[in-house]
């Protein structure tokens, strides 16, 4: 058991060594670029508030896609950032708790429809295989830590629909599970909005870490378990 603790230590030291060193790289390496800068995200905002009347359904149309697409480029929390500039606050975690709820639902709906692929990437990766495991013994607990951590590699959403989960239990744990996620965002947003000079890629950065460290914690725990 010794043996077993001294290992996992020494893991968890090299990974998060690797985690804070990409953290640190990738700011250094685009601290100084114009579109990881607060004048991007300003800009970015103009173009959805030219939509007017459909800002919302552009929006959730944003949200949706880096969840539903894996890898896409533009990242759900920057379009979370945007929200708060545009509407606010309270107004502005209304609209983005609606459309991770709105995206949840739907990721989950078509999750059978990716069966298939979602099986084979669960078969080739112990990461994945991990989770898929823990949200199929834990349930709807399981959902609700990993939405509020940030800290699934892949869309809960997918590998919940996967597990045989229920809708209800799996939509109420998502309810109360992105609040925190949604509330940093969003406040990040607002304080850009009051002109609080803030790098947003540091924020970034800062978040990979605080987000990471609750996926660590977990399976270190499960591998002790076993």
């Amino acid at each position: 058991m010794k043996r077993l603790h001294r290992r996992h230590v020494h893991y968890a030291m090299i990974t998060g060594g690797i985690v804070l060193l990409l953290s640190a790289g990738l700011y250094g390496l685009v601290s100084g670029r114009a579109y990881f800068s607060t004048e991007s995200v300003v800009a970015t905002v103009e173009s959805i508030k030219s939509f007017g009347l459909l800002t919302p359904a552009i929006i959730f149309a944003m949200i949706l896609l880096p969840y539903a697409i894996p890898f896409f480029p533009v990242p759900a929390q920057f379009v979370e950032i945007a929200v708060g500039l545009i509407f606010g606050f309270w107004p502005g975690l209304f609209v983005a708790w609606a459309s991770q709820m709105a995206t949840a639902a739907i990721t989950f709906a078509i999750s059978d429809k990716l069966e298939h692929v979602v099986a084979k990437k669960i078969a080739t990766s112990p990461t994945l295989k991990f989770f898929h495991n823990f949200l199929h013994r834990h349930g709807a607990l399981a959902v609700f830590s990993l939405r509020a951590t940030m800290s699934s590699p892949l869309n809960v959403s997918y590998l919940a629909g996967f597990s045989d989960m229920r809708p209800i239990p799996f939509l109420l744990a998502t309810g109360f599970g992105v609040i925190p996620e949604v509330t940093l965002f969003v406040y990040v947003g607002t304080l850009i909005a009051a002109r609080v000079e803030l790098s947003i890629i540091m924020i970034f950065a800062i978040v990979l870490g605080l987000t990471y460290l609750p996926t660590l914690v977990v399976m270190l725990y499960w591998g002790k378990r076993r």
